[in-house]
């Protein structure tokens, strides 16, 4: 990561910029709840596809998480025109938005026909383009919230941040469930689009102006940039306790997600519970 301060790093702590950026996470609860929750229990309970593949579409972003290390040494050592956060969470968020008709192209035609080779393409094509994106911008965001605080504030701002992220979840799922109580194609579409509107817009305007354009790098700075990834993290990894703590951590993420697959399905089929 990037050295714990910035020349963009401000001297105050902003509660009406911290929760600006907070509102970026109502289109993160709206894409995945869409992706992650609706689409599966759709497939599952509604169209009677195998939970087996459905399932590894919904691990495969899971799969890709190294791609997040990747994106976060990037926008710490390679600044896109002069911004080290920005433009990566916008690339992100545009893969993202660009998948989602996809979900809905591979569910009108799974519909019809559960062996449809191109509803399986079009369905394995939006989980990588969707969980791609998450993975590219999901760094640089947290960094760029890091970044936008003093240095004993950072901690608080990221928590603001993250808990509007748990609130939303909470949020866009009822409002989702109530705006589709029973599975209608064209709802589903509605849901798309509105996803891609909003959440869209939200992701651009939520960090639009936060971060400080760096000047060009001085030799000093150029000489203090960042070593290669590679020898980072094979230094990170030496050690024992970093070992230890990222083995707990995939457990428990694992353990906190595995629900994905089957919280929506099976609450449809054992509890008889409507979308």
């Amino acid at each position: 990561m990037q050295a714990e301060t910035s020349p963009s790093t401000p001297t105050s702590f902003s509660l009406a910029r911290t929760l600006r950026l907070g509102t970026f996470h109502i289109g993160s609860a709206m894409g995945d709840i869409l992706v992650t929750s609706i689409w599966n229990r759709v497939m599952i309970a509604n169209l009677g596809v195998p939970a087996w593949p459905v399932s590894l579409l919904i691990a495969l972003r899971y799969l890709l998480s190294p791609i997040s290390v990747w994106a976060g040494y990037r926008s710490d050592a390679r600044p896109l025109w002069g911004l080290r956060r920005t433009y990566y969470v916008w690339f992100g968020r545009f893969l993202m938005v660009f998948s989602l008709p996809f979900l809905g192209l591979s569910l009108g035609r799974l519909g019809v026909n559960q062996a449809d080779p191109l509803g399986w393409l079009l369905a394995f094509s939006c989980f990588v383009l969707y969980g791609v994106g998450s993975l590219t911008s999901g760094s640089p965001f947290l960094a760029l919230v890091r970044d936008s605080a003093p240095l004993t504030k950072q901690g608080l701002a990221i928590s603001i941040v993250e808990t509007m992220l748990i609130i939303f979840y909470a949020t866009m799922g009822i409002a989702f469930g109530r705006w589709m109580e029973v599975y209608d194609p064209a709802t589903f579409w509605q849901l798309i689009v509105t996803t891609m509107t909003v959440g869209g817009l939200f992701w651009f305007l939520a960090i639009l102006g936060v971060e400080r354009r760096t000047s060009k790098a001085t030799p000093a700075a150029a000489a203090a940039s960042p070593p290669a990834l590679a020898a980072t993290f094979g230094r990170i990894w030496q050690d024992a306790r970093t070992r230890r703590f990222f083995l707990f951590l995939g457990l428990a993420t694992f353990s906190a997600w595995v629900q994905d697959a089957i919280l929506e399905p099976y609450g449809a089929e054992v509890f008889h519970l409507d979308v």
